[in-house]
């Protein structure tokens, strides 16, 4: 049974108030009371939720009288540090941690940011920006990593077939005009190094070099740098392969292309042109089909060389001796050069092998060339040349060889009063006619 009381003005109950409203103590006089909504929320709320004072009372508690699930329709605004799965730690703004089990599905992911950007964003986007920032105090940091990536930490029984570091999807579909999986910026700016990406140690590195920025330069200052491949390695100049064909960077230059593979190093040259490249005749290859090493160059000219300098050019055998040969009945011609002083110059024996055509073995000299020796004893130049009109001109430079007198008289036999012939020789720098008779 209810009994609705209906109580008259006496002690001091205050007149007015609405629908609702109770009477609450004002202060601890007796009877001081006046009208006031009803304590507690009304739910759904129609205003803010605020503490007072500012930042003294929780929502909820560790492990119990816990709220679930939390719904913005706008913002979060943390003035703290935040943990996701543990309790916030004060060295991270943000831990995360799912505990065990709360995570379900065959892929599971700790945390996914995939924004969809709005057509404001005409200038650039970033899905995920990460920077440094420091207070303005006076203190060194012993390292800075960005992004820090450790390994695997995994339970009892737990393994993995393939772990990776960082995965980089594909970054090319419709639209996308240029697709870089992974773009690292001209490192510059710091006073010791400026690596684009070291493995292992700032001493095995890529970068740019610092004084050519627009080259790239791969080294190892402390060990060896190979570059090597299963079917083959190429280095090109002017010349990158697309898949397909072989292409110019600039067309208005030449290309050339050094390979190794199917056993040998090969070198291809091209003039400027359009591309694709249509290399040329293999310009010069060595490979050991022949015997331990052969060269071959396409042509005659004065581009199909081996040169050496800028003092000396050696060509040498640790165990053997050096065969120089021509495959095709010409010459082996050693030429000194235009006004030069040079030719073939031997510090041992030359042996001339048999010719094939001739069965004997032959030196051959072009007109107004000599052959030429030095005594090393007193460095007494001799030689042997032909001059224009066919002459056979012999100078000794043997000191003492030449005398006046020949000692007592001999057994032979007189010579012929008239000779066949003279031969003009060199003679210690003089010019001398020898007769030659008739055997």
């Amino acid at each position: 049974m209810s009994r609705q009381v209906v109580l008259t003005n006496f002690g001091g109950v205050p007149t007015g108030g609405t629908t609702g409203q109770v009477l609450g103590k004002v202060n601890n006089t007796d009877y001081n009371v006046t009208w006031q909504a009803v304590g507690g929320l009304t739910i759904p709320l129609s205003q803010n939720l605020t503490f007072s004072p500012d930042n003294t009372y929780d929502i909820g508690a560790s492990g119990a009288t816990r709220p679930r699930d939390l719904f913005l329709g706008r913002n979060l605004t943390v003035s703290g540090n935040v943990g996701i799965g543990a309790a916030p730690m004060a060295d991270r703004a943000v831990q995360v941690t799912p505990l065990a089990g709360t995570l379900t599905g065959t892929t599971q992911y700790g945390i996914v940011t995939a924004p969809t950007f709005s057509s404001a964003a005409t200038s650039g986007v970033n899905v995920l920006w990460l920077q440094l920032a420091s207070q303005a105090a006076t203190y060194t940091m012993a390292t800075c990593a960005v992004v820090q990536i450790n390994g695997p930490s995994l339970g009892a029984g737990t393994s993995i077939t393939t772990s990776y570091g960082i995965n980089i999807g594909n970054q090319g579909a419709a639209g996308v005009a240029n697709a870089y999986g992974l773009f690292i910026a001209n490192q510059s700016g710091a006073s010791g190094n400026n690596i684009a990406l070291a493995i292992g140690s700032a001493n095995e590195r890529i970068r740019n070099p610092v004084n050519l920025a627009a080259s790239l330069s791969v080294e190892s200052s402390d060990g060896y740098a190979f570059l090597s491949g299963k079917l083959g390695t190429n280095m090109g100049g002017n010349a990158y392969y697309d898949g397909t064909n072989w292409m110019r960077f600039d067309v208005a230059q030449p290309a050339v292309l050094l390979g190794a593979a199917g056993g040998q190093v090969t070198v291809v040259y091209t003039a400027a042109g359009a591309n694709p490249i249509s290399w040329g005749a293999t310009a010069f290859a060595v490979n050991a089909s022949a015997g331990p090493m052969t060269a071959a160059f396409d042509s005659d000219t004065a581009s199909a060389r081996l040169k050496f300098g800028p003092a000396y050019g050696i060509v040498q055998t640790v165990n053997g001796g050096l065969y120089l040969r021509s495959s095709s009945s010409q010459p082996v011609i050693i030429d000194a050069g235009a006004g030069g002083s040079g030719g073939l110059y031997m510090t041992g024996v030359l042996t001339m092998a048999t010719g094939a055509a001739s069965g004997t073995g032959l030196i051959r000299l072009p007109n107004g060339y000599q052959v030429g020796w030095r005594n090393p004893q007193n460095n007494g130049d001799s030689w042997l040349c032909f001059d224009s009109t066919g002459r056979l001109q012999i100078q000794i430079g043997v000191p003492g060889i030449f005398v006046t007198n020949v000692g007592g008289a001999g057994g032979a036999q007189a010579l012929p009063a008239t000779p066949a012939g003279y031969m003009t020789v060199t003679l210690d720098g003089s010019a001398f006619k020898i007769p030659y008779y008739p055997v």
